[in-house]
């Protein structure tokens, strides 16, 4: 009796010691999936197994440091929680999100002083975690912001992808495992759901309308509504997210570009030509990719009223372009298989004549509509649209 006791008192004890390790078994290895599939919440690294997402894939286990990155102002910042809560609520989660506020003085409004931000406290709650780092540099280069910082913070990470945003969007939840995993496909790209191929003497900036990609339009594609398959770019737009690679900048370059306080306003707007004339530059290719699944939509929704405030998107978006296009083709000695036209130098009556066939009815001369506008802004200046 006494061993039947002591027997069954040992199988008792190994029972027990196999139930502990089949437990133990069972946390490490759900916790192992979710960090796989999901990504670390925070700090880390992520693991990227697109095999259990992605039809038709191959299987591999790729090891990145996912960061995201956006800028904002001090009229937007009350305005961006949506935002930054939907950065946050996404199947792929990113290891750090850089808030960029400017501090003391903006180049947008020639670098005059201003007071110390006054952060909300969502961000400071957020920031109090850990969840979320704040930086408020001493100047404000403009929208370029939203990518520079993150560029030095990570420059000796070459293992590291970065996401940037803009602030004033709603963003899909899978926004983040998309571009990730597309920057994985095309690893010497950068990668973007939003991009044009640059026309000679374009003047009016289209999307959503792709009967809209013809001459004088730049038309930018959005993966996934107007684009099915992957396709090389000229210009990457940050509103729906862009991915690039520290390596892909010469950063001391990149930033004598941007810090230039001679550079015209609307050059200074325009980030998304900014990057985009700087990988030209290093010659990388700037790839346009769809969604990882086509029953998604990876369309980010307008956070509305950080839009609408103080929103650097004038109305003057195409007079933007062409001024940039310009100013970046001979600065920098790229683009050189296209011809731009030089806005700066229009009379009144042909710039008038630029914003009637932009659609701007009331600023139409008499007897004027919007392609007669072309047609006679074309003859000006010598333009044979079969060539254009």
């Amino acid at each position: 009796m006494p061993r039947f006791r002591k027997a069954r008192g040992i199988i008792c004890s190994m029972k027990t010691k196999r139930l502990v390790i089949l437990i133990i078994a069972i946390v490490l290895s759900t916790t192992y999936y979710n960090n796989l599939l999901y990504g670390a919440s925070n700090g880390g690294i992520v693991n990227l197994v697109p095999t259990n997402i992605i039809q038709n894939e191959t299987v591999r286990d790729v090891r990145r440091r996912i960061v995201v990155s956006l800028s904002t102002i001090p009229s937007r910042i009350d305005y961006i929680r949506p935002t930054i809560v939907s950065i946050f609520n996404q199947t792929m989660k990113a290891d750090t999100v850089y808030l960029v506020v400017g501090n003391k003085s903006s180049m947008l409004d020639g670098g005059k002083e201003r007071e110390k931000v006054q952060l909300p406290n969502f961000i400071i709650n957020m920031s109090d975690r850990g969840s979320l780092k704040v930086l408020q540099p001493e100047e404000d280069l403009g929208p370029v912001d939203k990518l520079v910082h993150a560029l030095i913070l990570e420059r000796e990470n070459n293992n590291t992808r970065i996401l940037y945003l803009d602030d004033d969007m709603i963003y899909a939840p899978h926004t983040i495992q998309s571009l990730i995993l597309a920057s994985e496909l095309h690893a010497q790209s950068a990668i973007a759901f939003s991009g044009a191929k640059l026309r000679s003497n374009f003047r009016q900036i289209r999307h959503s309308d792709i009967s809209k990609d013809c001459h004088p339009n730049l038309y930018f594609y959005m993966g996934g509504l107007d684009c099915y398959e992957d396709r090389a770019v000229d210009i990457v737009q940050g509103f729906m997210g862009v991915v690039v690679q520290p390596h892909f900048f010469d950063i001391d370059k990149f930033l004598r570009l941007v810090k230039d306080a001679s550079m015209p306003i609307g050059v200074r707007k325009s980030d998304d030509w900014l990057i985009s004339s700087h990988l030209e530059m290093r010659n990388i290719t700037r790839i346009l990719v769809t969604p990882h699944d086509t029953k998604l939509d990876n369309t980010p929704q307008f956070n509305t009223i950080a839009s609408k405030t103080n929103a650097l998107s004038s109305d003057g978006m195409h007079e933007n372009a062409m001024l940039t296009a310009v100013y970046l083709q001979e600065r920098l000695g790229i683009w050189n298989d296209y011809t731009f036209t030089n806005v700066s130098t229009f009379s009144h009556e042909l710039r008038e004549l630029v914003y009637c066939e932009a659609g701007w009815r009331n600023r139409c001369p008499k007897g004027q509509d919007r392609n007669s506008a072309t047609t006679k802004i074309d003859n000006y200046l010598n333009i044979n649209v079969t060539k254009s």
